[in-house]
């Protein structure tokens, strides 16, 4: 049944079955509720008549009767369900398919869910089609029973409902059966009564309901009659609903085959005509109009739809600026004259006449609309309208005022009633009266009041005004177009609403178009509204073919070219096919509006679904059946179709076409003529410099001058999705578009659509320059025969180095000659055989590569890191013949039963070869088209792909190849990489020096870097991840900065390039090093493009390029019909190359489909990468077919229903991530436990999954698909901290390796001990981090490959202890053999120095500023100077920046040492800036990182260059924040790390690389060191103080040191006769005595109270001036309150009650007065015999991590408590009586219960 289970998942897929058919029904049920299985049931009966057209139908079409049914019934469901086309019905099928079955009584009967997805557009001939050609295809696959088949359904097992919703059944019977209930039947449908009704109906009664609806045929052969029975459940139905149903079934049974219908059919009737509206439910929506008429005249009424929707698109953005849409109409006088005042009397009698032109507009509030008014005569004095009169004096003037008249949205004003203006201009202004010939007439109405077909009305009414004086022959009451406003907010139009919901279901309007867009949509923010315009005329032979198609075609324009436009927007948007339009449809339907002026222009939204496959003349038929439907029903007003689906009228539909035709001929008044003046050029000028006000993305307007047969295409396209230039382009890229279509030999019977193209001849240009550097590639070299060359050429050159060993050429020429000789004689190996080579990165590795190649042999490498059943699977697909190893890998594949030979013994067993053999070696029968190697690359299959390379290949891609002779080239890749072809042969038959690293060593960055230094390597080609990995491995360890910057050319590829990747390597290789980026998959031989980065553009790209292609390439980006896309737009890459595989033909070229994504960027003409086509993804540089892990993931257990396999990324680190969708079970672990160690056995370590997930549900998204966005918010919700399994107590050493595991590995919880880093989800790179951070904290000589050997942290730590022993003690017995004296010593010259320079750089501000005589230049200088002098001293000294390890007392540590000195006398300044945006101001520019939104509170930071903060966090008084740690010999200085959203407690100390994650809240007095999580919070906004707040702090603190300064001056001025040592001790006393009493005036009378229990944001105006305003006067008056009121004063307790405070002044002794004062004095309670020592710490509120200040409550301390040194108290905190408070101890909320016990 394997086909058939194939066949219901290909007719399923894609079926949303957690949204149900939308049955009318009366009242829902739940997906999970119980149903009662009753229902009701009503019988229906067919006539004669009918059933013979039926059977006659069935007969005429070949096909049986059951099938007509079942097509009825799908015609039926479309109806009832509002347009539904993806419609499931469920059938009966008999299932005896077998002929042994025929004759056995027993049940066979099977249900089959039968899917058809329903065109409206189809006939009902087309539906019956379709449906029988489905049942076809169905019925061999018709007995795999239905439990299987709906398990083929995705997520059907966890979805409570019932795929089956409806049933239909049909069954023949020869003879006529008795029923018990005949009698009713009978009576309610006799016979008799058949006469004059096709169908006649039953009354309803109870019966069994197992579906939701069913519908039951029965046909009577032998009377030829048919009967059906409709059940419904009365779960969800009423009775009288399943009558209306039936009904509505018989309505459509009578549509189709009624004799009329019969008829109808052969004229191609459409489904969508088809109706189920009942009689009484068909109201004409017309028939108000003349209610309207009349009813009592009113002038106030709700404006129309269209006048509505035109008012909102205007006020869409109030910018004066931007260009409306108005009718104007522009004419000069050519013949005769007109008087100017009769013209004016005559307009105003048009005026009077036709309301809608005198029509105010505002909009009511309280019933939220708009309103219009009419305004009387008397209202708006002598005028009802603007009428201009100016004169002109050249064209340039007469252009000006054209376009002011044609664009200023200041002419209208709707207000007042503003809509229609007329202007005079005129050239001679001598005559006032008189309009003579020359002179021009300018007629210009605002859209809400004037369409179109208006002019004709105007133009009629006007010329009976001015020659009769009269506006109207008879006298009678007219239909106003207020009067059909007011009509048309009444009218039910339920015709209309089904036809629209029809059209429109399921429709998602929410989607963006697939535009070649060049800004990013942006969802938050509320679009500008403003469009750029361009516009196009279509060449005369175009229009004139066009206008003949359309003649030909007997159609009107207007269909033609929205065809068009709908294959335009088909090949703009890349493919898509759902699209809807806004179509500009008049609504003048009926007679008695064909008078009115005023606006009736509606859009429509006409959804259309293209058939790419299909010809231009199906589509178009398609379309025009569309259009033709919708006008019975362009009278419904899109706001109204938008209320159909619930939607809010800010919804718009993205794209509209309008077509308008424009017969302005000349036209007469009286005896003067006046030609109809065209305005393009003006208008064209205009739309290339101005904006338009346009609320779609993308619209078209063509105007058609059927005079001159001309065609004026305009394009409006948003600004905030285009640039100009893009919009530019539209215009011809249509005309393009319908030359093809209608001046070329495009056939339009027979050619697809997709082969269009709107490539315009700049970008075919483009792309032709592109590839115009194609060269067939040298083809009479192998790879063996060049190598041999050049060693023969350079035999005493270095050929390849690993560590101490090394080869030159010619030794290595001769063991490759050695070991192919081998491979020939000894194995037997002929040309074209393929060997395998199991052997790591070793002089064997590349003796065996070019052995292989050597002997005629094809090389394929298998790692012997994989696990043995992946070796045994490649070996046995490729039907190796040997299989070459060395020493190390020899164990590994010994169980192969195949040849093996090793390489070592080979080599060492073997002399040099004779000239006979030799001579019989280069006799090999190898050419240039033999295969060289294959590289296995991952299977979609699940089984892993072999692409084969032949020598021709690899040789061409070497000429273009950017290596050179001279070069030495790093080995990296491993060799389940073909990268690492590239690196070895490559450089062997350029000649070059190939250095090779040890195992494991490309993970050992310390090794590696001390590598490239050692050999000048000039040539590395890694992946960017491992770049990445690198940038960070140097910016931690200053001692390898200078060792890559001897490289000359960094290769990259494998992988997306990030700038940012680049930008965080770039400081540590040389300016002159080029760094490249490649792209190319393995079949076309590694690398087809590349670009070189430019550093200038790594700040304004965030992707970097692939370039161009190299030298034998060309590039093609095809859709995905093959076709090429427009540059902008992505398309697949297919990669032409004469020596690549063919696969696809291109331009008589042989190409290969990659798969990838890319785009041509317009401006810089570089191929941009964008991704993958499918789901396979690369991981550092190895690319996998993620069904592979997936199949073999599902085959490991029963239990495992789904899989998805994903790339995730965390903090720069790929990893694949597992979700395993299991059964429901208890034994989820073993499971897991299972999986993973069938991926160990199966897949390579760089395919097995690092995360596992077992869901019990896989999201799907509303296509049925699997959603993965949504299983990225499982993995977040699953992969939470864990409490550590391990029981047992650790040791140091396994602390310290557990701390580093959850670093290095991204852990959010401590680990396992016993677990594996694979187990626990850790990677490569992972594991790099871990051993530099294990060789920086314990143990300097630890190996990579220890860690792989001990990949736990119990393992680890036993194999660490004993070497870290050993190396203690001979530290030891060095440490006895060495004087103590030789230990790093200070240097006291230096530290004299640098303090007499400290001195130097703080006083000479004071004293420059002492000669200043201005009071406001002291009070900037000073401080200004101490604080940048900071920042200039960390430019001189230079390398601040960085970080490293390095001994005590050494250059580098005098450096950081003058440095915190010069800090720390920076803090009293800098107290004045803690909390404000100047002080992160201030840290950026010494080289912090602060986001914003960010407050910070202490200045005790040891290092801020090193400091890198989030945004909206907040960082407490006091806080230590220190980057520098001290050993015994060396310190080291390393990043600060603070996430966005934290909240750090006043005194914490955070030292030791903190990495502290978002959201973290840290409770005051706290030591962090590490890393540590954050919760999973939602994304807040930083609490950014406003420009006003920070100029309010700027003004206090200048106030604050301003009154500092004055204090100063004056007390200085009273003592400077005293001798200077006692004249500067009286004035600090003095300084002390009056700032002291100033702070406490201020806390008094400035600052105040603060209110109890309640919450402030961080950038409130409160927080400011009752928290922050505290704090900068307490800093700055800190040294004089310090100076009175410290050490135990009597009269401190005293200043405390005045301020506020609640204090017994009893025996209270305070050591440290200020602390106190932080407290707003209404929170603080003392009782007596309270001692408050030195340093104690009051937090009076506490901070949360979203920026909130919370005052939880007084802080109260009892009778006679004791408070120690250095000890904290929150918040609300209540200390009973006789407490003692130990030293350096945090007081909570919760001592408030010590009170109660």
């Amino acid at each position: 049944m394997t086909l058939a289970k194939i066949y219901w998942h290909q007719a399923l897929l894609g079926y949303n079955i957690k949204k149900p058919m939308a049955l009318p029904v009366d009242r829902n049920i739940s997906s999970n509720g119980t149903r009662s299985g009753q229902g009701f049931s009503i019988e229906l009966q067919f006539n004669s008549h009918i059933v013979e057209q039926l059977v006659k139908y069935a007969v005429r079409f070949n096909v049986t009767l059951y099938q007509v049914c079942l097509a009825i019934y799908y015609a039926f469901l479309f109806h009832l369900t509002g347009g539904q086309k993806d419609l499931i019905v469920g059938i009966v099928h008999a299932n005896r398919y077998r002929p042994e079955l025929q004759h056995i009584i027993g049940m066979f009967v099977n249900t089959l869910p039968m899917r058809l997805r329903v065109n409206p557009y189809d006939t009902f001939n087309e539906l019956l089609c379709r449906v029988s050609s489905t049942m076809f295809e169905a019925q061999p696959h018709s007995n795999l029973p239905y439990q299987y088949i709906i398990e083929q359904v995705p997520m059907w097992q966890f979805h409570k409902g019932n795929l089956i919703q409806t049933m239909f059944t049909l069954d023949e019977v020869e003879t006529i059966h008795v029923r018990l209930d005949a009698g009713v039947m009978i009576e309610s449908c006799s016979l008799s009564s058949l006469k004059n009704t096709s169908v006649q109906i039953g009354i309803p009664k109870i019966a069994v309901a197992m579906f939701d609806m069913t519908l039951s045929l029965e046909h009577i052969v032998a009377t030829n009659s048919l009967h059906a029975e409709l059940i419904s459940s009365s779960d969800l139905f009423d009775s009288i609903t399943l009558v209306n149903m039936a009904r509505r079934f018989q309505l459509i049974v009578e549509q189709l085959f009624s004799p009329i219908s019969m008829t109808m059919m052969i004229t191609e009737q459409l489904l969508c005509d088809l109706s189920l509206i009942l009689p009484e439910e068909m109201t004409d929506d017309n028939q108000y109009i003349q209610f309207a008429t009349m009813s009592e005249t009113k002038s106030i009424a709700r404006a129309s739809y269209a006048q509505s929707r035109i008012w909102v698109n205007e006020q869409i953005n109030s910018d004066t600026e931007a260009a409306i849409s108005n009718r104007a109409y522009f004419y000069k006088l050519s013949e005769g004259s007109l008087s100017i005042e009769r013209l004016r009397r005559a307009l105003r009698l048009v005026v009077l006449k036709h309301s809608s032109l005198r029509t105010l507009f505002l909009f009511d509030s309280k019933v939220d609309c708009l309103m219009q008014r009419i305004i009387p005569y008397n209202d708006n004095g002598e005028e009802l309208f603007t009428f201009v009169h100016s004169t002109f004096k050249d064209d340039k003037n007469l252009k000006n005022i054209m376009l002011n008249e044609l664009h200023n949205p200041l002419n209208f004003d709707l207000f007042n009633g503003c809509v229609f203006r007329v202007h005079i201009i005129v050239q001679d202004s001598s005559n006032d009266d008189l309009l003579q010939i020359g002179d021009y007439l300018f007629f210009n109405f605002h859209p809400i009041a004037f369409d179109i077909p208006s002019f004709d009305i105007f133009y009629q009414v006007l010329c009976m005004a001015y020659e009769c004086g009269t506006t109207s022959p008879c006298s009678g009451q007219h239909l106003r177009y207020i009067d059909y406003a007011a009509t048309e907010q009444l009218m039910p139009m339920k015709q209309a609403s089904t036809f629209w919901h029809e059209i429109m279901f399921d429709y998602d309007w929410d989607r963006h178009l697939n535009f070649p867009i060049d800004h990013k949509y942006k969802s938050l923010e509320q679009p500008t509204g403003f469009a750029y315009s361009t516009t196009v005329k279509l060449h005369d032979d175009l229009a004139t073919t066009l206008s003949d198609y359309a003649s030909a075609m007997k159609m009107s324009l207007l269909p033609l070219l929205l065809a068009c436009y709908y294959l335009f927007l088909f090949k703009f948007t890349n493919g898509e096919t759902d699209l809807c339009i806004g179509v500009h449809v008049s609504s003048r339907d009926r007679f008695e509006l064909q008078n009115i002026i005023g606006t009736f222009i509606n859009i429509v939204p006409l959804r259309f679904q293209i058939n790419p496959i299909a010809n231009f003349k199906h589509n178009l038929s398609q379309i025009t059946k569309l259009f033709h439907q919708s006008e019975k029903y362009a009278y419904f007003p899109i706001q109204r179709i938008l209320d159909t689906f619930s939607l809010s009228t800010a919804t718009s539909i993205k794209v509209a076409f309008n077509f308008e035709i424009n017969d302005m001929q000349s036209i007469h008044i009286d005896t003067a003529q006046l030609a109809h003046v065209s305005l393009p050029e003006v208008n064209d000028s205009f739309h290339d410099n101005q904006k338009v006000i346009s609320r779609f993305d993308l619209s078209l307007t063509i105007k058609y001058n059927q005079r001159f047969n001309e065609f004026s295409c305009t394009f409006n396209a948003s600004c905030d999705l285009f640039d100009l230039a893009t919009v530019q382009a539209l215009g011809e890229r249509f005309q393009i578009l319908c030359q093809q279509l209608f001046c070329s030999s495009f056939d339009h019977n027979n050619q697809p659509i997709y082969e269009l193209s709107l490539l315009l001849p700049s970008e075919r240009h483009i792309m032709q320059i592109m590839n115009n550097c194609h060269m067939i590639p040298n083809e009479t070299d192998c790879i063996h025969q060049m190598f041999a060359q050049k060693a023969t050429m350079h035999p005493s050159k270095l050929a390849v180095t690993l560590d101490e060993q090394c080869l030159t050429y010619g030794q290595l020429l001769t063991r490759v000659q050695q070991l192919a000789w081998h491979l020939i004689n000894e194995k037997d190996v002929h040309p074209g055989d393929i060997v395998c080579q199991c052997v790591d990165r070793s002089i064997e590795m590349v003796v065996g590569i070019m052995g292989i190649v050597m002997s005629g042999a094809v090389y394929a490498p298998i790692n012997p890191n994989d696990p043995f059943d992946r070796l045994e699977l490649l070996v046995r697909q490729t039907r190796a013949k040997v299989v070459l190893t060395n020493c190390m890998s020899h164990a590994h594949v010994s169980r192969l039963n195949l040849s093996i030979a090793n390489i070592s013994e080979i080599l060492t067993s073997h002399n040099v070869l004779s000239d006979a053999e030799m001579t019989k070696l280069s006799e090999v029968a190898v050419t240039p088209e033999c295969i060289s190697h294959i590289v296995f690359t991952s299977g979609s299959t699940g089984i892993p792909k072999a692409v084969q390379i032949r020598h021709r290949n690899f040789m061409g891609y070497m000429q273009a190849h950017v290596m050179r002779v001279d070069d030495i080239v790093l080995q990296l890749a491993s060799s389940s990489f073909d990268v690492h072809l590239d690196e070895i042969l490559g450089a062997l038959v350029r000649g070059a020096h190939l250095v090779l690293l040890k195992i494991g060593g490309h993970l050992d960055f310390d090794y590696v870097t001390k590598t490239i230094n050692q050999h000048k390597v000039t040539f590395v080609a890694p992946v960017p991840s491992w770049i990445n990995a690198l940038g960070k491995f140097l910016s931690e360890n200053r001692f390898a900065h200078d060792r890559i910057r001897q490289v000359r050319l960094w290769y990259l590829g494998g992988e997306q390039l990030l700038s940012s990747t680049v930008r965080q390597f770039l400081p540590f290789v040389n300016e002159q090093c080029r760094i490249l980026n490649s792209y190319g998959p393995a079949e076309i031989t590694e690398a087809a493009t590349f670009y070189e980065v430019r550093r200038d553009e790594l700040s304004t790209i965030t992707s970097q390029p692939i370039g161009r292609p190299m030298v034998g390439y060309r590039i093609y980006l095809l859709d995905e019909y093959r076709q090429p896309v427009i540059p902008g737009q992505q398309g697949e890459i297919v990669i032409g190359d004469l020596t690549s595989q063919v696969l696809i033909d291109i331009d008589d070229e042989q190409c290969y489909i990659t798969g990838d994504l890319a785009r041509l960027d317009v401006r810089s003409e570089e191929l941009v990468f964008m991704g993958r086509r499918d789901f396979q993804v690369k991981l550092r540089g190895q690319r996998i077919e993620l069904s592979e892990v997936e199949a073999v993931i599902i085959e490991t257990s029963p239990n495992i229903v789904s899989c998805v396999v994903m790339k995730e990324n965390f903090e720069e680190d790929n990893y694949l991530a597992a979700y395993v969708q299991v059964k429901d079970s208890n034994e989820n672990d073993k499971i897991l436990e299972k999986v993973m160690f069938a991926c160990q056995c199966l897949l390579p370590s760089y395919m097995t999954p690092s995360k596992w997930f077992l869901v019990s549900e896989l999201p799907l998204n509303a296509n049925g698909k699997i959603d993965r966005k949504a299983l990225r918010e499982i993995a977040k919700m699953m992969d939470l901290p864990l409490d550590n399994v391990t029981s047992r107590r650790l040791s140091p050493l396994e602390r310290k390796l557990e701390d580093i595991f959850v670093r290095a590995f991204h852990l959010k919880s401590s680990p396992d001990v016993k677990s594996s880093f694979g187990q626990l989800g850790g990677t490569s790179l992972g594991a790099m981090f871990a051993v530099n951070l294990i060789r920086q904290e314990i143990f300097e000589k630890m190996d990579i490959n220890l860690l792989f050997v001990n990949p736990s942290v119990q393992n680890l730590a036993a194999a660490l202890e004993p070497l870290i022993s050993s190396v203690k003690s001979d530290e030891d017995n060095q440490e006895d053999d060495v004087d103590f004296c030789i230990r790093p010593c200070p240097s006291w010259l230096i530290e004299t120095i640098g303090i007499l320079i400290l001195a130097w750089q703080w006083l000479w501000p004071i004293i420059f500023a002492i000669r200043l005589n201005s009071l406001f230049f002291q009070v900037i200088f000073v401080p200004l100077m101490h604080l940048l002098q900071y920042p200039m001293f960390m430019k001189l000294l230079g390398e601040s920046y960085w970080q490293y390890q390095d001994r005590l007392y050494s250059w580098r540590y005098y450096r950081l040492w003058f440095l915190r000195r010069q800090w720390s006398l920076n803090t009293y300044w800098l107290s004045h800036l803690l909390g404000t945006p100047f002080y992160n101001a201030y840290l950026r520019l010494c080289g912090a990182y602060i986001g914003n939104g960010t407050y910070i509170y202490t200045y005790q930071i040891d290092a801020p260059w090193l400091l890198k903060i989030g945004d909206g966090t907040y960082i407490g008084n006091e806080v230590i924040l220190s980057s520098l740690t001290y050993h015994d010999c060396t310190y080291a200085l390393h990043e600060t790390r603070i996430g966005s959203y934290c909240s750090i407690g006043a005194r914490c100390v955070l030292h030791d690389r903190v990495d502290m994650h978002d959201h973290v809240l840290i409770e005051p007095l706290t030591t962090v060191t590490g890393r540590i999580l954050g919760t999973h919070a939602k994304e807040l906004l930083p609490c950014i103080m406003s420009c006003r707040q920070s100029f309010f702090q700027l003004v206090a603190i200048f106030t604050i040191t301003s009154i500092h300064a004055l204090i100063l001056k004056l007390s200085w001025l009273a003592v400077h006769w005293l001798p200077l040592w006692l004249s500067l001790s009286v004035c600090w006393l003095v300084w002390s005595i009056i700032g002291a009493g100033i702070s406490l005036v201020l806390l008094r009378f400035i600052v105040g109270h603060i209110q109890q229990n309640f919450s402030y944001s961080l950038n409130s105006w409160k927080f400011l001036s009752q928290v922050w305003l505290r704090h900068l006067v307490l800093s700055s008056f800190d040294p004089c309150l310090s100076t009175v009121f410290d050490e135990f004063n009597s009269f401190t307790p005293l200043i405390l009650r005045w301020l506020g405070a609640s204090i017994e002044p009893n025996d209270i002794k305070i050591a440290h007065f200020v602390p106190l004062l932080l407290v707003p004095p209404n929170l603080l309670v003392i009782g007596h015999g309270v001692t408050i020592t030195s340093d104690v710490c009051f937090v009076p509120f506490d901070v949360t991590t979203n920026s909130q200040c919370i005052v939880s409550g007084q802080i109260q301390i009892g009778h006679r408590s004791f408070l120690g040194n250095n000890c904290v108290l929150r918040s609300g905190v209540c200390l009973p009586a006789d407490v003692l408070v130990g030293c350096l101890t945090r007081v909570d909320l919760t001592a408030n219960s010590m009170k109660e016990g």
